[in-house]
């Protein structure tokens, strides 16, 4: 009896052993993004490239507190892009180990706008020499109220 009790328990214990393992097959990147006050971004577009071993991009979007996650990555080295209009894109790469978690910041720079007004407009013909004087009827004068003259 006790050897099937034995047995039993070994069982049991190689099976939940085989569970836990399979939870922490992979390690996990966080992220937040800011701009350069540390005023938090959401919306921003996050695509993760896995460079030591290929495959598809993945992509999500930070939240309403500027946070983001990819989970269950393989171990590697993966490359992290943030992009958002109006701002300089950002990337990083980022090593992957089993069961840690890694966590980045990404403080986005405001993107500079450079602008170039060209203004053209043609010169007013004014002669400048010419100097004359002018002459009012007395009849005008008299109209005149007093005072304003």
């Amino acid at each position: 009896m006790k050897r099937v009790l034995c047995l039993v328990f070994v069982l049991l214990l190689g099976a939940f052993a085989h569970e836990a393992a399979a939870q922490v097959a992979g390690g996990n990147i966080y992220g937040t993004v800011t701009d350069q006050n540390g005023g938090v971004l959401p919306g921003v577009d996050v695509t993760l490239q896995a460079v030591s071993i290929g495959g598809q991009p993945r992509t999500t979007v930070t939240d309403g507190q500027g946070q983001f996650r990819f989970l269950n990555l393989d171990a590697g080295t993966y490359k992290v892009t943030t992009n958002l209009s109006g701002f300089n894109k950002m990337e990083r790469d980022v090593i992957v180990t089993t069961g840690v978690n890694a966590t980045l910041a990404f403080p986005m720079q405001v993107k500079s706008v450079e602008e170039t007004v060209t203004v053209t407009a043609e010169t007013p013909v004014v002669d400048v020499k010419k100097i004359g004087t002018a002459t009012m009827p007395s009849t005008r004068w008299r109209s005149t109220p007093a005072g304003t003259t």
